[in-house]
Order: structure tokens, then C-alpha cells, then sequence
């Protein structure tokens, strides 16, 4: 497993759920400081934040001696250290085939022996319907073959015919008719199975060890716009179709559990407000129209204990100084606790741009195609990069002592005799003169001047 954190944004709530799953399952990340040549990288402090986080989820002696590399994707260069020479990822690939195992010997192929397998993806097809993928285990798969599916409990869930397999031959996944273990395939035809279940043929028993699927944390509920502005936003207003768009999103989002809790009214929940606010936004922008409730949250009872748990998140809130204050008691209200705190370098080149209104007139003229009337969007790249922290130069905030140092030569160049004297004393900076002349030598027959 690779895992890649920003040299300048550092550890995020994201790096630490997708970390923590990785120890669970025993892996031994290699570590990539991604970013290093940005303006703002600190990556030096950004690997010891890393193992700082290997330490806060308990992982072993062998997971926190972990391998670590400083790369920049986009320039195509890795290097081990930060003081190596910076060519290409070669490190990084030969890095890739020392740590990583090589795969087993597949003693368990063959029709001979049960086929197993682990669900680990699941997508929706509006053509096979639910398709499960996952690597064979053990044995061998065929088309129109029954096969059982099993919850981690070892509870069997169905027991359909395969009705298409899949296999995957590079980045394009094509239909076969056979499979054996090694192999990683799709499989359609099951309509109840999802990720973390175990296929496999009936006589087996026992399932595969899966790490469960965390729970959702939040709930909402989307209903009919039954408001006297009812059908002004949208053309998509009955329950019918929000009922249809809600149950086809869950078959392939494990992490969105539908369910009807009167008419026309669907209680989503999910593991948090952004997810489910990309899925109302998505349903609004497909021509849904419909009123939706206040998050709640959903509440877990202790198996062991019977005490009731509440979820817990963690949140990353990058604020400008003068809000910080304001911020952090907004957030403390609602019982949070600060972690950490970590000085960002202080250059924004958004700001130049919204403040300054000579740099915001050239912006906009590069974006309008001032420049470039024939190909439009010719500079769309650099000013992206510009305007999005990107700016590892300063153009921005060098741009106005480059307009008033333009503003002086163009000045000097008016004053003839203050431009020659500029010239002759730049020449003299950067050059030497010979020693068999004179200066007014070469004032009076190179640069054609009278002595003074």
C-alpha cells in the first residue's frame, strides 16, 4: 500500500480512516510526501506528523518502521531523501517492488477445489444490474453456476445463478466464461449481496474474514415538495422517481442506506452531512425537486454495556488569521475539542487578485483571450495555477515592484542622457574593459561620445 500526503496540507481526517483501515488489515504503508517544490511545503514536519498518526492507531514495531519518500507528481520525480537528485520515480517503483510481497502460488486453483470469494466493490448497471468484484480465493467460476453469499456471521443471504462474469485484462474489464483463483473478476446476477460478503460454492460454510462496513452516522429525510412553490425548480416532483433515483444510488453506495417512513417521505442516511449534501446536490442538478428535513444524528447502543453512542468528527478548518478567533468558539460551542494548530505561510495569490485592481484587470484580460484571441483558453492552465495557491514563484506578489521598476526604465529611457549614463555604468557592472584603453577611448569611438 502507498499512501500519499500533501507536503503542504499535511495529515487529514481522510488520510487518518483511510490509515486506520490499512493497519487493521496488518499492511505496512510505504509513505509519499507528495507536493515538496510548493511554495508552502514543509516536508520534513509533514513526515513526522505522519508518524505521529502511525503512534495515535496503535500500530506495530514492524508498521511503524516504515519506508518514506519525497516526490512531486506533477514535475514526475520521487527521491528518498530530500538532498537526492531529482530525476524521475525510478525510487518510487523500486521502492514498490522491495517492500511489496510477492503474490502466493495459486495451490488452491482449479475446479477441484470450493470457490470462494470476497466482495470488496459494488456498482450498479442499468443493463446486468448489480455487479460484485472481488479476487477468487480458492477454486474456479462459470457462467450460469449457482453460488451462495454469506454475511460475515456466516448467515446466507441467496443463492442465485451467475448470470454474467466478468475479468479484468488491463484497465478493460471483458466478459469470460472462466475463472480461477488469482484472477480478479465481476460478477452479475446477485441482487441482495453487497461489499464484505463472501460467494461461494453451497457446501462451504465458512465465510471469509471481511473488515465491516462502518454504520451511517447521519440521517435525513426527503420527501415530496408539498410547498405552494411546488414544481418551479424541478420537473422531477413525484415520489415515484425520487423512490427509484434513491434505491439506485444505494445499489452502488454501500455507505447509503434508503428506507420509506410514510408516503411519499424516504429516510438517507450516511456517514456524514458532505455525502449526502453531493447526493441532493446531484438530484437537484438531475431535475429533482423535493423538501428536506434537518440532519439528525443516528445514535449506536453499546452491545456490551447498553450505553448509548453518539458518532464522533473530525473536522480540518483552514481560516485566515484575523477569523481564527471567531472560529474556534463557534466550534467550541458545540463541544469540540482543538487537537492541533498549525501556522500556514501566509501568501495567498487569490487575494492579490481580489484586492489589487490593476493585477485583477491583466487576470481578466488573459482569461477573457485577450492574448490568445484565436485559442481562448490558451493560458486557462497557468492562470489556474495562479489563482489556486499554485504560485511557487510569487508573480502575483511580485508583479507590482515589476510594474513600477517597467514604469522607472520606461522613464530613464525618455532622459537620453540619463539612459546613456544607466547603460555605460550597467556595462561596466557586468563587464571589464581591456587595459590597452582608456575609457574616453571607448566613449569616443565605440559609444560615440563627446568627453565631458
Amino acid at each position: 500500500m502507498v499512501l500519499l500526503v500533501d507536503a503542504a496540507e499535511s495529515v487529514l481526517p481522510h488520510t487518518k480512516f483511510v490509515l486506520s483501515k490499512a493497519l487493521k488489515l496488518g499492511l505496512k504503508p510505504i509513505v509519499v510526501i507528495n507536493k515538496i517544490d510548493r511554495h508552502d511545503a514543509q516536508p520534513t514536519e509533514t513526515l513526522e506528523n505522519v508518524f505521529d498518526l502511525f503512534l495515535a492507531l496503535e500500530a506495530n514495531d514492524d508498521q511503524l518502521d516504515f519506508h518514506h519518500l519525497f516526490a512531486s507528481g506533477r514535475s514526475g520525480w520521487a527521491v528518498n531523501e530530500l538532498e537526492d537528485e531529482r530525476k524521475d520515480l525510478t525510487p518510487l517503483f523500486e521502492r514498490i517492488v522491495a517492500d511489496v510481497p510477492k503474490p502466493k502460488p495459486l495451490a488452491l486453483a482449479g475446479d477441484e477445489h470450493p470457490f470462494k470469494m470476497l466482495v470488496t466493490t459494488l456498482e450498479a448497471d442499468p443493463y446486468l444490474g448489480r455487479i460484485l468484484t472481488g479476487r477468487i480465493e480458492s477454486g474456479a467460476m462459470t457462467v450460469n453456476r449457482v453460488i451462495k453469499a454469506m454475511h460475515r456471521d456466516g448467515k446466507e443471504v441467496e443463492r442465485p445463478p451467475v448470470t454474467k462474469l466478468l475479468a479484468f485484462r488491463g484497465l478493460a474489464r471483458v466478459p469470460v466464461v472462466h475463472a480461477e483463483a488469482g484472477d480478479l473478476i465481476a460478477i452479475a446476477g446477485l441482487q441482495i449481496a453487497t461489499v464484505a460478503d463472501t460467494l461461494c460454492d453451497p457446501q462451504v460454510a465458512e465465510p471469509i474474514a471481511a473488515t465491516p462496513i462502518d454504520p451511517p452516522t447521519l440521517a435525513i429525510t426527503l420527501a415530496v415538495n408539498d410547498s405552494p412553490l411546488a414544481g418551479r425548480e424541478g420537473d422531477k416532483v413525484q415520489s415515484r422517481v425520487i423512490r427509484e433515483r434513491l434505491y439506485r444510488e444505494a445499489e452502488g453506495n454501500v455507505a447509503i442506506k434508503v428506507g420509506e417512513t410514510g408516503e411519499g417521505a424516504f429516510e438517507v442516511a450516511g456517514r456524514g452531512e458532505l455525502q449526502l449534501g453531493v447526493l441532493v446536490e446531484n438530484m437537484r442538478r438531475e431535475g429533482f425537486e423535493l423538501s428536506i428535513s434537518r440532519p439528525r444524528v443516528l445514535f449506536k447502543k453499546d452491545e456490551a454495556t447498553g450505553e448509548r453512542m453518539a458518532p464522533i468528527e473530525e473536522v480540518t478548518i483552514d481560516v485566515d488569521d484575523p477569523y481564527t478567533g471567531v472560529v474556534i468558539e463557534t466550534i467550541s460551542l458545540r463541544k469540540a475539542e482543538l487537537q492541533a494548530m498549525r501556522l500556514r505561510h501566509t501568501y495567498r495569490p487569490r487575494e492579490y487578485y481580489e484586492r489589487n485592481a490593476r493585477i485583477k484587470r491583466i487576470v481578466d484580460a488573459f482569461k477573457a483571450g485577450l492574448f490568445s484571441k484565436k485559442e481562448p483558453g490558451l493560458f486557462a492552465w497557468i492562470l489556474t495555477d495562479l489563482l489556486n495557491e499554485n504560485d511557487e514563484y510569487f508573480h502575483l506578489a511580485d508583479l507590482p515592484s515589476y510594474l513600477e521598476s517597467q514604469q522607472k526604465a520606461s522613464a530613464a529611457y525618455c532622459d537620453e542622457d540619463r539612459w546613456t549614463t544607466m547603460s555605460i555604468l550597467n556595462v561596466a557592472r557586468v563587464g571589464k574593459f581591456s587595459a590597452d584603453c582608456v575609457v574616453s577611448n571607448y566613449a569616443r569611438e565605440i559609444w560615440d561620445l563627446k568627453a565631458g
